[in-house]
């Protein structure tokens, strides 16, 4: 799902209007590729939405593999009757939200049917599903170089909403199943732009439901909203997992929870790399990995503004700026910065358990 941050855009579009180019964005070929499907084809291609071709589901509707014809499958987003009043609305906006962006790491909306008690976003598909499913599988064949590759992905994609010449859009829930693979373990960053049809019972769920997963910031809990800094904490979680190859929060026979983060909060310098997945047999860059896990280190810092920015992030993954340089812009940052006060949420939200450590504590180990 995610947010329009610009509360002063206001623009409106019509299903089927022509949208404009983003500024300083040149669309590649497969940007201006079209896909449009008829209703019934998406009915039979689904085999009337049975289960033997669902995909997942979530808070807002189930999604199917739809096989259109020998070259073309898509996923298809199929939403719950309760938001029929709200999907004319709801969709202008998400053609908008996804449209106006161009990015190969964001996931594309092909097509929109409404109508005959049906609400489809018809969605490219992905064939090695989520990042999750390749990741946490006890065979999973990610190298280091996918594990890196995907790392930069989901940066790239992120930096194309954060720093969107219209205004920024925000993810609002970035987690390992909202980060789709192609065949060839390119990531692209989905489920985004939905938030507009969310009541306040679904917000309810939402949180509920992702707390138990461990990627949400601490300001969620303060009733704060979604923002860049949000999003950059759970993307801070997403890069450990990746390159731990493990959960983050984790739930064990005896019911005691345990959180990687705090490992990871606990460590220093060369440490860190003990957390580097095991199933890699060492075969990885030190260097690289040192920097992913410094990264989400900081991405994950309590405090909103000491995080780094995506720009910043990039910046390191790709050379152009050490972690040191990074670092000392966050250490002054801290200086100016009030701390997350998390147990004040906690009173108000999930149990204490659910929250890593360094939450209940207020602190970081810098």
């Amino acid at each position: 799902m995610g947010w329009l941050e610009n509360k002063e855009f206001k623009e409106q579009i019509q299903i089927g209007e022509e949208i404009d180019e983003e500024k300083n964005v040149n669309p590649t070929e497969e940007d201006k590729k079209e896909i449009k499907v008829t209703l019934n084809v998406l009915i039979n291609a689904t085999k009337k939405f049975s289960e033997a071709t669902e995909l997942g589901r979530g808070l807002l509707g189930t999604v199917y593999k739809a096989k259109v014809n020998d070259e073309i499958t898509v996923a298809v987003k199929r939403l719950f009757p309760r938001y029929k009043g709200k999907i004319n609305e709801f969709v202008k906006k998400e053609i908008f939200n996804l449209k106006s962006v161009h990015d190969k790491n964001l996931i594309r909306l092909w097509d929109v049917h409404i109508g005959e008690g049906l609400q489809l976003l018809v969605y490219e598909y992905m064939e090695k599903k989520s990042l999750g499913s390749a990741l946490f599988d006890t065979k999973s064949e990610l190298s280091w170089k996918d594990r890196f590759d995907i790392c930069l992905g989901i940066a790239k994609g992120l930096k194309a909403l954060h720093r969107r010449p219209r205004g920024k859009l925000v993810h609002g829930n970035i987690k390992t199943a909202n980060i789709l693979l192609n065949e060839s373990y390119e990531a692209k960053l989905s489920d985004f732009g939905l938030a507009n049809v969310y009541s306040e019972e679904d917000q309810f769920s939402f949180v509920k439901e992702e707390t138990s997963k461990g990627y949400l910031a601490p300001e969620y809990f303060q009733g704060s909203d979604p923002t860049t800094e949000s999003d950059i904490y759970s993307f801070g979680v997403v890069l450990l997992e990746i390159v731990c190859g493990q959960r983050n929060k984790v739930r064990k026979s005896n019911q005691e929870t345990k959180f990687l983060l705090d490992k990871a909060h606990s460590y220093k310098d060369e440490k860190l790399l003990k957390l580097v997945d095991k199933r890699l047999d060492g075969d990885f860059v030190d260097k690289q990995a040192l920097n992913i896990l410094n990264l989400a280190v900081m991405c994950t810092d309590i405090s909103p503004s000491v995080r780094p920015n995506i720009s910043d992030v990039l910046s390191v993954l790709t050379g152009k700026k050490s972690i040191d340089d990074i670092r000392s812009r966050s250490v002054d940052a801290s200086h100016v910065s009030s701390k997350t006060d998390a147990s004040t949420s906690m009173e108000k939200g999930p149990e204490i358990d659910q929250f890593p450590q360094h939450f209940v504590e207020g602190k970081n180990n810098k």
